[in-house]
């Protein structure tokens, strides 16, 4: 009962806290730079740049959620029965927000649905304007827009 309960503190330290949020902002800078600029000065063929833009997003979103997952292990590591507790406590509470990020990544990677196509879901129809993270929106005939969840 002793091994759940310990707790090993030798890699905690306030370098090792600023490394990780230093890391996430350039990680952030990069994604940002290339997702503004570096896309058009890499890829001079319109129709092969407006692909690697549809689909960019979804390959940072995947990187952010990798991230966060080795976040998330570097702060439970020293805490292993308190780190399962409070994942599972997470997952159960965010399960609506991961199946539309499960969702939403899958029609990222396929690319069955782009910005400008005209679609029906469910009574909803419309043409696409943008493909978030967790939904899309569609603007019907009337201008207005409606928020679909991906699940």
């Amino acid at each position: 009962m002793d091994e759940i309960f310990n707790i090993d503190l030798d890699h905690f330290s306030f370098f090792s806290f600023f490394g990780l949020l230093v890391f996430g902002v350039l990680l952030y800078f990069l994604f940002w730079l290339s997702q503004n600029y570096l896309v058009h000065f890499v890829f001079k063929n319109p129709v092969r740049k407006k692909k690697v833009i549809d689909i960019l997003p979804a390959f940072i979103t995947l990187f952010w959620c990798f991230y966060f997952l080795y976040v998330l292990y570097y702060l439970i590591r020293p805490f292993p029965f308190y780190g399962v507790i409070i994942s599972l406590v997470i997952i159960y509470l965010a399960r609506g927000y991961l199946r539309n990020l499960i969702n939403g990544l899958f029609f990222r990677f396929k690319g069955n649905i782009r910005r400008g196509q005209k679609i029906t879901i469910n009574n909803h129809s419309g043409m696409v304007t943008d493909l978030k993270t967790f939904d899309l929106i569609l603007e019907n005939k009337n201008s207005e827009r409606i928020i679909i969840p991906y699940a």
